[in-house]
């Protein structure tokens, strides 16, 4: 692609944290920072990986993804801890993986809020059709709101 440049991670060193958390990484960002419009770095996924943590602050704009139907509660849950541990101003999230088709006529209703550009949400619907947080804790989850209505006698 014209205008596109990509570095690859290559081969897998013996210790990858050690390569994300030293000095040349910094380094490195920076001096591309300097070259380039728009510098991208994909990261492990932070509910796993850790080290993915240090380079949170590396970025203008770190951008936390969440896929339906996969992603566990508890990660959307780390977005405050992660904002406050290293102090960032600004963190976007992205929920992909999202049928619309699933969802039926009516999904529900949801709620959120948020300051300094951050801001987090949940909402309630047809989690059976497609859509919403995996969580392993099923029979916690809230009926929906017309489930709730025609299951009343």
């Amino acid at each position: 692609m014209k205008g596109l440049d990509l570095i690859t991670a290559g081969p897998i060193p013996p210790n990858p944290a050690e390569l994300l958390l030293g000095n040349r990484m910094k380094e490195l960002i920076d001096d591309l920072m300097k070259r380039y419009d728009y510098v991208m770095i994909d990261n492990p996924p932070i509910g796993i990986v850790s080290d993915a943590h240090a380079n949170l602050k590396l970025s203008d704009y770190p951008i936390y993804v969440f896929k339906a139907n996969y992603s566990r509660k508890f990660f959307i849950n780390n977005l405050n801890k992660i904002r406050e541990e290293h102090n960032l101003d600004k963190l976007a999230c992205i929920l992909n993986g999202f049928d619309m088709r699933k969802t039926g006529k009516y999904t529900g209703y949801g709620y959120g809020y948020g300051y300094s550009g951050y801001g987090y949400g949940m909402g309630y619907g047809y989690l059976d059709k497609g859509f919403g947080y995996y969580d392993d804790e099923i029979e916690h989850r809230k009926p929906s709101l017309l489930k709730r209505i025609f299951s009343k006698k």
